[in-house]
C-alpha cells in the first residue's frame, strides 16, 4: 500500500508539471495556442492542421488583444517554423512586435506561409488572414 502511494505520489507530482507548462498560454479566438516566452517574444500553435494564414491570424489576435498592439502595429517572425520550444509541437512559429534583421533579401513574391526571419505583417494585415478561407468545422 505504502508503494502504491508513493507511485500516486510521483505520478501527481510529474502530472502537476506538465499541466503548469500547459496551461501558460493563451487561446485564440480561432483556438490556437500562444505561449509568451523571454523578451516580447511569442510561440504560436495553431490547431492541427492549420496552414501558414493560421499563424499570422493568431500572431495577430494575440498582439492585439493581449500586448495592446494597434492595427498598423507590425508583427515579425522572430523564429522560422520550427519543433516547438514550449509547446510540444512539430510545427511553430515564434513572433516579436520587435523589428528583428531579415536573414534574406525580401522577395517580391512573398508568400503567407514562407516564415523567414525578419518577415512582417501589420496586426491588420494577420487580422485579414483569419478568414482567407471558409472553415468547416
Amino acid at each position: 500500500m505504502k508503494s502504491f502511494l508513493s507511485l500516486v505520489a510521483v505520478f501527481a507530482f510529474s502530472f502537476s508539471g506538465c499541466s503548469s507548462e500547459a496551461s501558460n498560454f493563451k487561446r485564440t479566438t480561432l483556438g490556437a495556442r500562444v505561449y509568451p516566452l523571454e523578451g516580447g517574444v511569442f510561440e504560436v500553435v495553431p490547431q492541427s492542421g492549420g496552414g501558414g494564414p493560421d499563424y499570422w491570424c493568431a500572431a495577430s489576435d494575440y498582439a492585439r488583444r493581449h500586448l495592446g498592439a494597434g492595427w498598423q502595429m507590425p508583427i515579425y517572425v522572430y523564429r522560422s517554423m520550427a519543433p516547438g520550444e514550449v509547446a510540444d509541437r512539430r510545427s511553430t512559429v515564434l513572433f516579436t512586435l520587435n523589428p528583428v534583421a531579415s536573414a534574406a533579401p525580401q522577395s517580391q513574391f512573398w508568400r503567407v506561409s514562407a516564415f523567414n526571419v525578419g518577415d512582417s505583417m501589420t496586426v491588420q494585415q494577420g487580422d485579414n488572414q483569419c478568414n482567407v478561407f471558409p472553415r468547416w468545422y
